[in-house]
């Protein structure tokens, strides 16, 4: 693999386990791990999701106040529809394991290992994983570059998708 780019937790992971066969990091509005979030965060990511989810609703029915709390600019209504139509095709037991997972992982630890030239992108009004966290995380990489995509929240490659491609492809060259 030259570059890998997903969710930060799941290639920080990937990371962890196999740095032979990764050459480069794409980490986009990465954090350190659910399981470190503060009580009270927890809590509010758990009743946004988790518990509408067990009280019988499905994906679909809580996709558009999940979709405004992630992104950045309530008026980007192609970016908002974009994240609704992806949660609307979530498996509901699927998600809440996912929900679970995300809630007791730890990955802070790997950071410092990660050795590869990296590239972490956060969105300036990302609220879940905020740029000052992202840059805690640029400080604990070495060989990593810090972008902040303006205008964008926690989805930067939906909500600025050519700024993001651009900065993307920029960095894999």
């Amino acid at each position: 693999i030259i570059g890998l780019s997903m969710g930060g937790q799941i290639a920080c992971l990937f990371y962890e386990k196999y740095p032979n066969k990764v050459q480069s990091l794409i980490l986009c509005d990465t954090h350190f791990g659910l399981g470190n979030l503060e009580k009270e965060e927890i809590e509010k990511f758990i009743n946004s999701r988790k518990k509408p989810l067990l009280r019988g609703l499905e994906p679909k029915d809580i996709a558009l106040p999940v979709s405004r709390s992630l992104i950045g600019n309530a008026n980007n209504k192609v970016a908002i529809s974009e994240l609704v139509n992806s949660m609307n095709k979530l498996h509901k037991e699927s998600y809440l394991k996912t929900i679970d997972t995300s809630m007791s992982t730890f990955h802070d630890h790997i950071f410092p290992k990660i050795h590869v030239p990296t590239l972490i992108i956060v969105g300036e009004k990302d609220t879940f994983t905020p740029p000052s966290m992202a840059l805690k995380i640029h400080q604990l990489i070495l060989n990593s570059k810090f972008l902040i995509i303006d205008d964008a929240g926690h989805l930067t490659n939906i909500e600025q998708p050519k700024v993001f491609n651009k900065e993307v492809l920029n960095f894999l060259k």
